[in-house]
């Protein structure tokens, strides 16, 4: 997933207009149907669902030249989340919005992998096995994500990771260190089957966490 958003900031940081095969790689990376981000100002606001709890700071063009004699050359878009900041300088204003935007986006999802590896890097009992799992797994998380609880099973030393939702469900992820993981998306009626996958199996990852159910529970709530 990290690596998706950063080869679309680098297309976006490259065109002078609007692109519909980016615009396609959007749409496709987030599942969601931004189909004008990059021709029109409202398109690219669009994006902002994507980064709950960041704000435009500063707007506005980028010019150059003598006072009286200024020529505008392109925009920017600053966004902030009150920690982070984040900037969009591009020809045009849908696409400086679109790179602030996606930049924010990027910063959320970086912020939840830092936190999560840091919870397991805090535990001797975790091993490099399974460190490594979780860290392949997690790059398909197509969404900022909340840090999850954490349980280690004393006998085999295999981890569970799990997410609970505003009312009783859950879902739940279980590493051995031994290149799978198991998911379970637990619901009061019915629940879900669990499944397994191979940590580098990419595809069906990121379709199980883009499950609607899946992502409503692991997904970052905006701040303040």
């Amino acid at each position: 997933m990290k690596t998706l958003i950063e080869d679309i900031i680098e297309q976006l940081e490259e065109l002078e207009g609007p692109s519909k095969a980016v615009e396609m790689e959007i749409m496709a990376a987030t599942m969601s149907a931004f189909r004008h981000c990059t021709s029109s100002v409202d398109g690219a606001l669009d994006l902002a669902v994507l980064a709950p709890g960041w704000y435009i700071s500063r707007a506005g063009d980028n010019a150059r030249g003598e006072p009286g004699n200024m020529r505008v050359f392109g925009h920017t878009a600053e966004y902030t989340n009150e920690v982070e900041r984040v900037q969009g300088d591009a020809p045009t204003k849908p696409l400086a919005y679109c790179l602030a935007i996606l930049k924010a986006y990027l910063s959320s999802w970086e912020e939840s992998e830092k936190a999560l590896l840091a919870l397991l890097d805090g535990d001797t009992r975790v091993s490099t096995e399974i460190k490594a799992d979780v860290r392949a797994v997690i790059s398909n998380i197509v969404t900022p994500f909340r840090l999850p609880d954490a349980e280690i099973d004393e006998d085999d030393q295999s981890i569970v990771l799990r997410w609970t939702g505003d009312g009783n469900e859950t879902f739940s992820l279980t590493f051995l260190g031994k290149g799978f993981v198991a998911g379970c998306l637990s619901k009061e009626n019915p629940s879900s089957p669990a499944w397994r996958r191979a940590v580098d199996e990419a595809g069906p990852l990121q379709k199980s966490f883009r499950n609607s159910e899946v992502t409503k529970i692991i997904s970052l709530p905006a701040r303040g």
